[in-house]
């Protein structure tokens, strides 16, 4: 072999050796499965569900959270993306607890943005959330909304939901919601209105038709 080559060998092994290696062993600071913490500023509680790393779409997470209630802040807005940040690392945000804003005085505004690619709005989220005023559910993978998901949200005025995928709406799940409008795609007007009535037991509701929908001007619309 030709010094040349050992030389250039050995370079490539030093280099090597100066790259960070990302090191994640078992101890106080992984946080452990069930564990809760406040993230986003102290808006959301989140539970960790898995603390193995994977890459999702050129992002290294660190595991798996589903939110699971209000944080101490006491904001009118509350806002979910598909990551929070835990310590040093990020946790992809894979779905919701049950009742997780249930009776929530404070919730006027619920926005999951379209990153989110949770696809069930779970039993109770909302429920009674008297003072909730908008959901702007704008996950594009939503495909069940569940029992009483929204019931008892008497000043819920507009729902925002672009998904195509809505395919089940569960009893109650919009219970003495009335003259609220339902922002949906074109194609699903009468399909959802159907089961938002019939299943969901939402009464007086105005379906509100727009164009295709656009992903990228609505990522965004943070605010």
């Amino acid at each position: 072999m030709r010094k040349s080559n050992i030389c250039l060998i050995m370079i490539a092994f030093m280099l090597l050796l100066l790259l960070p290696v990302r090191v994640k062993a078992d101890g106080p600071d992984v946080p452990a499965i069930g564990s809760i913490h406040e993230v986003s500023n102290n808006e959301l509680r989140a539970e960790v569900v898995s603390n193995t790393e994977f890459w999702d779409n050129g992002t290294l997470f660190a595991g798996s959270v589903r939110i699971v209630g209000r944080g101490s802040s006491k904001i009118a807005r509350l806002r979910i993306s598909n990551l929070v940040y835990i310590g040093d690392d990020w946790y992809k945000v894979v779905g919701f607890a049950p009742n997780a804003f249930k009776g929530d005085k404070y919730l006027k505004n619920l926005t999951i943005f379209p990153d989110c690619t949770i696809d069930t709005i779970p039993q109770g989220l909302c429920q009674n959330c008297k003072n909730l005023k908008v959901a702007m559910l704008k996950s594009l993978q939503i495909t069940t909304i569940e029992k009483n998901a929204f019931s008892g949200c008497k000043n819920l005025k507009i729902v925002y939901l672009p998904t195509k995928k809505l395919e089940t709406v569960q009893a109650n799940s919009f219970k003495k919601v009335k003259n609220c409008t339902f922002m949906v795609h074109k194609s699903t007007k009468k399909k959802y209105k159907k089961i938002i009535t019939k299943k969901g037991k939402a009464s007086d509701i105005k379906m509100s038709a727009y164009s295709d929908y656009n992903y990228t001007a609505e990522f965004g619309a943070y605010e």
